[in-house]
């Protein structure tokens, strides 16, 4: 089956990884035809990256979930969850990226410049 996606490369990603792209790609493909987008996460070892404004972070809901609570200042995310980086790379099913371009922005993205 061929698979049509759209790659989506954020300016902060300077150097990507070509491994990056095969695991998102790898993570849409695998997960079945009801999930439209992948991106990844990687954890933040340095307490003070936590609190780094130019490091996008996340936090997880579920073992392999990523709940889409992105925040640069971290202080929309819960304190009791230790914090993840979000790696600023999205692979989207093709057919869902004219849907996502449609959706208004959330407060959280105006509040924080998200993209």
């Amino acid at each position: 089956m061929q698979l049509q996606l759209d790659l989506s490369i954020q300016s902060e990603e300077l150097e990507v990884d070509p491994l990056y792209i095969d695991l998102y790609i790898e993570a849409l493909h695998s997960s079945g035809p009801d999930s439209v987008m992948s991106t990844l996460v990687t954890p933040i070892y340095n307490e003070r990256n936590a609190h780094r404004r130019d490091v996008v972070k996340c936090f997880t809901i579920c073992n392999r979930c990523v709940h889409l609570m992105i925040s640069k200042s971290g202080k929309f995310l819960p304190e009791a969850t230790s914090y993840l980086r979000h790696v600023t790379m999205y692979a989207f099913r093709k057919d869902f990226v004219l849907e996502f371009s449609s959706l208004s922005l959330s407060d959280l993205e105006e509040s924080e410049d998200l993209e």
